[in-house]
């Protein structure tokens, strides 16, 4: 309360200072002569540029004498003595006085502000505030911020021991434990971090979690490798979940990392579809594949077919590679792939754009969530799984008519004109994922020519099983 007080007594000085400074202050007039100066110089100055441009051309003599008129009067004007004008009637005088209003108000202004106060104010709102932020700085049972009795917070470490001393206590808290290792991994001790994720993996084997956890921890007391324990680890995250994008990425890793660069191309290859367009990290992953499809020595289009039927188990980089040694030696100049008995025109090809139209079958219309993402893509149909065009929508915006073409390939080699013939769909994904999963739905239009003029229709009709 002492302190508002003493705010308050501030504030109404200051606001005192602001009202009673200009009563009290004289400020004296400038002598006459400097104002009859600075005019005659303004004068000479102006009469200067006028003889200037009369000279140049620039105003004729009428003009001249017009303008040189009207400087000589503007002087008589400001030249004239003190308390006159020219035609003779006095010169307003400032008002003065104004020194007995200083007590009135150094009186009034916060005379009237305090009743003001105490009428209309709530004095005891004063109180609860202080309450209010003394319990604010109470910081709640458990918490690592500043101890009521005013201590430093304790250091990451000292809170570090302190969870593993209570787990030792609750030892069957496996989320417990995994906080810990990564505790331990932030403070660079690999050994604890390493024991303590262990003691996570062996309460939750199946966590992808505690997998990936456990798979950090290895390789960073590993120098950054990922043989060995890494890669049996990551082989049980993607057998639980296939379309991990951590999973991918690192086993990927782990098999360009044994120069098996097939199988990093098998599991970075499923990985792509599954990130942002255009994004940061899509863009990392296409130079890694880039990376990985040349030290296998595959062309473009190779690489497009090596990627056939390639998934992410751990043997696909095996079936890789015998395509690899066929198209290896196809060089360049390889057609791209094409189905059986049929072939495109190279300008029909150049041309591939195709015009697509999604409807959902009313009958789901229950199962589709608004706010749902669908996916609508063409694949090849004798060709990778992975989409050569693709958009995003979502379910509020069906029916709807969007255009895929090849400028939204998410591989240079993989554009709607390299292949002849398409599977066009479409699929709204409960996830939000690219990857399908049991239970979305979807429909597709198969085979459709990829330079087609009409339409596409596909209506979402069935539930993925």
């Amino acid at each position: 309360m002492i302190i508002f007080w003493i705010l308050a007594g501030g504030l109404a000085v200051l606001a005192l200072a602001f009202v009673l400074i200009p009563l009290l202050r004289r400020t004296p007039a400038a002598p006459d002569l400097d104002n009859t100066t600075l005019n005659l110089a303004v004068f000479r100055q102006q009469l200067a540029e006028l003889d200037s441009d009369l000279e140049l051309g620039k105003l004729d003599q009428a003009q001249y004498d017009a303008a040189r008129h009207d400087l000589e009067r503007e002087l008589i004007h400001d030249t004239a003595p003190n308390g006159t004008r020219p035609n003779g009637a006095p010169k307003p005088v400032a008002a003065a006085g104004g020194r007995w209003l200083a007590p009135v108000l150094a009186v009034a202004v916060p005379a009237a502000a305090v009743a003001l106060y105490l009428n209309i104010g709530a004095s005891g709102i004063i109180a609860k505030l202080e309450a209010a932020g003394s319990a604010a700085v109470q910081p709640p049972p458990g918490h690592s911020g500043t101890r009521p009795d005013g201590s430093p917070m304790p250091s990451l470490d000292v809170l570090a021991q302190q969870l593993a001393e209570r787990l030792e206590k609750d030892p069957n808290n496996a989320q417990g434990w995994l906080m810990l290792g990564r505790t331990w991994l932030t403070l660079h001790q690999s050994d604890k971090a390493n024991a303590a994720v262990e003691r996570a993996y062996k309460l939750a084997p199946r966590d992808p979690g505690v997998l990936l956890a456990y798979v950090e921890t290895l390789t960073e007391t590993n120098g950054r490798q990922l043989a060995g324990r890494p890669t049996e680890l990551l082989d049980t995250l993607l057998e639980i979940e296939p379309g991990n994008p951590n999973g991918l990425w690192l086993r990927g890793m782990a098999a360009f990392q044994a120069d098996d660069y097939a199988g990093a191309i098998a599991r970075w290859e499923p990985l792509l579809p599954l990130l942002e367009p255009g994004g940061s990290d899509a863009a990392e992953v296409s130079k890694a594949l880039g990376e990985a499809r040349s030290r296998a020595g595959l062309t473009p289009v190779a690489a497009a077919l090596a990627s056939t039927g390639a998934g992410p188990g751990p043997d696909a980089g095996a079936a890789v590679h015998p395509q690899v040694a066929a198209q290896g030696e196809a060089g360049p100049s390889a057609a791209p792939p094409a189905k059986a008995g049929g072939s495109v025109p190279q300008t029909a090809a150049a041309a591939a754009k195709l015009t697509v139209t999604v409807a959902l079958d009313p009958t789901l219309a229950a199962q589709a969530p608004r706010d749902a993402t669908v996916f609508i893509y063409a694949k090849a149909v004798a060709g990778p799984p992975m989409p050569l065009a693709a958009k995003r929508v979502q379910v509020a915006e069906l029916p709807i008519t969007v255009t895929l073409d090849d400028s939204m390939a998410m591989m240079p080699q993989m554009r709607l004109s390299a292949f002849p013939q398409v599977t066009v769909g479409a699929r709204i994904s409960r996830s939000g994922q690219a990857m399908p999963q049991s239970g979305d739905l979807e429909g597709e239009v198969t085979p459709v020519a990829s330079g087609q003029a009409e339409p596409v229709t596909v209506t979402i009709s069935r539930v993925r099983p």
